[in-house]
Parts: C-alpha cells; structure tokens; sequence
C-alpha cells in the first residue's frame, strides 16, 4: 500500500486493535489541527513530515510525576506500514483542562524536539532535539545563573514577564 492508503486507513479507523494501538490510545483530530497550524507558522521544517497525533488515556506518570506529552521518531516498521515519520503523544487528562493557548503551548513544545537534517543523498531523516536548558530551581537558587545557558534562559523570562504585563 503507498503512504497515503495506510494515513486513510489510521484516520478512518474507529477500532484501535485494526491500527495496531491499545485501548489507552486514540487518534486526535484535535491535536492534529493544532500541529498543522503550528507547522506552517513556525516549524516549516516539518512540512513534509507525516506527524501522527494521539491521546493516551489514563494516569500517565513518570519518575514520579505526571507526564504531559512525549514526542518521538515512529518506529522505522511503522513507517512503513503507516507512513507517519514523527508521533507526538498528549495526556488527554492533562488536555481536557487546558485553556486553548496552552493546548497551542503544549502542542508547540512538542514539535521543538523535532529537527531535520539530510544525508549524504540529499533525503531529510528527521532529528529528536533536547531542550534548552536542563537545571534544577535549587542549583539557581543557590549558584545563580551560574552557566550561559540559564541566563540566556532567564533572559527570555524576563522577556516573557513584561509582555505579561
């Protein structure tokens, strides 16, 4: 089957088991719409990608705490049976009580762990991209913006918090 008979099938599909997800899983038209109104206002780069959306239902945890989202590379067998190259995956507990420009936030935080780069031949192979900054409020609390990393950080909170006001 080419790509676009195996995304008809996911997206018509009502059965989970016929798209090979369990019953904690469901496609989402919502986030779907988000992504691509995200996609062509500020991740051009993702375009091209078939970018598959779904809620997971149910607690959702990990370390401790509750997971809000998970983006990542589909699995190679997957696309080839279903012809989506990325998956970004939203706790619908968490989502069904979001005002709609978190929902837009959330969805936006997700697509900047996906890059792009090419390969020798010129075709795109897509990236997982890291956050930022990786600290903990008590090294800041007790170190200050010690590296440049959190003070440029700090830097777009600060300007984040006049626009607020």
């Amino acid at each position: 089957m080419d790509k676009m008979k195996n995304k008809q099938i996911l997206k018509d599909s009502e059965s989970p088991e016929a798209v090979g997800v369990s019953d904690k899983y469901q496609i989402s038209e919502e986030v779907r719409e988000i992504v691509s109104d995200l996609v062509q206002k500020h991740h051009h780069d993702l375009a091209e990608a078939n970018i598959l959306c779904l809620f997971r239902k149910g607690e959702w945890n990990s370390n401790g705490r509750t997971r809000l989202a998970s983006a990542s590379k589909v699995p190679e067998v997957w696309r080839c049976l279903y012809g989506y190259d990325l998956m970004v995956v939203i706790n619908k507990n968490i989502w069904v009580g979001l005002e709609q420009e978190h929902k837009v936030a959330l969805v936006d935080h997700e697509l900047c762990h996906f890059g792009q780069e090419y390969d020798s031949k010129g075709n795109v192979k897509y990236t997982m991209v890291q956050h930022d900054i990786e600290e903990f409020s008590a090294v800041v609390d007790r170190h200050g913006l010690w590296h440049q990393d959190v003070k440029v950080f700090a830097q777009y909170v600060q300007m984040a918090l006049q626009v607020e006001e």
